[in-house]
Formats: structure tokens, sequence, C-alpha cells
């Protein structure tokens, strides 16, 4: 099941590889979803930056593990994404584009499943400034 919260927000940047952002970490959270589970779509103002967070239902990241998952080619169980299709490279995209767009992304254990999330500065036009 796909849930979305979708805040229109106002950026500037590459549109091609702002999506394959956004399409790269629903993409992965699918992929590591348990059966039958969820996964949340969230994009919002906070803290002044636009927030991008997906979050699935799966197994939880281990702590030692989420230092390393943007890392290219990296794989926390090879033998689970054989099965499932992936590069390696996915993440470690992300946080490039993420980077050249002046802001960063992150991933967080839950206690049942996964968030990844990136932020990004707000386009401010003069006018609009509160």
């Amino acid at each position: 099941r796909l849930t979305a919260d979708l805040q229109e927000l106002p950026l500037t940047g590459d549109r091609e590889r702002l999506r394959e952002v956004v399409g790269n970490l629903p993409s992965n959270a699918l992929r590591h979803c348990a059966p039958g589970g969820e996964v949340r779509f969230l994009l919002r103002v906070e803290k002044g930056s636009a927030l991008l967070r997906v979050e699935n239902d799966g197994d939880p990241i281990p702590p030692e593990v989420l230092p390393r998952l943007f890392e290219p080619f990296y794989k926390a169980d090879p033998a689970r994404t054989r099965t499932q299709g992936g590069t390696g490279l996915g993440l470690a995209l992300v946080q490039e584009i993420t980077a050249l767009h002046g802001g960063r992304c992150g991933a967080d254990s839950l206690a049942s499943g996964a968030a990844f999330w990136c932020t990004f500065p707000i386009c401010q036009a003069p006018d609009s400034m509160v």
C-alpha cells in the first residue's frame, strides 16, 4: 500500500535529476517493504527546507549499516538484493544529486522499517518573502 502526503513546494534545479531522486527512493522502499506492508511518501516544509521522506514497513536497518548506505555499490545484504535487482548505485546517486542541489540526505532505522530522506533549499521569489 502506498500513502502520500504531498505539499506543493517551489524548487529550482535540474528537473530530470530531481525526478531520479523522487523515483529512486520509493522504488527502493518498495523493494524492501514487507509483504502487505506500506510505503509512505512525504513532501513538506520542515525547518525552512523542502523535506522529501520515504518510509516503509520492512526490516529495520542495523545501526552499523546506516553510515554506509549511500556508498557506491554498497549492499547491506548482497544475497537479498541479488534476487530483488539493484546495482548498489541508487542511493549514491540520490546523495550526489541532492548535494548538487544544495541539499543533504540520510536514512533512519525505524522500529519496523526504514526511512530515507532528502532536504532541499526552497526557492523564494523576492516578493513572496514573509
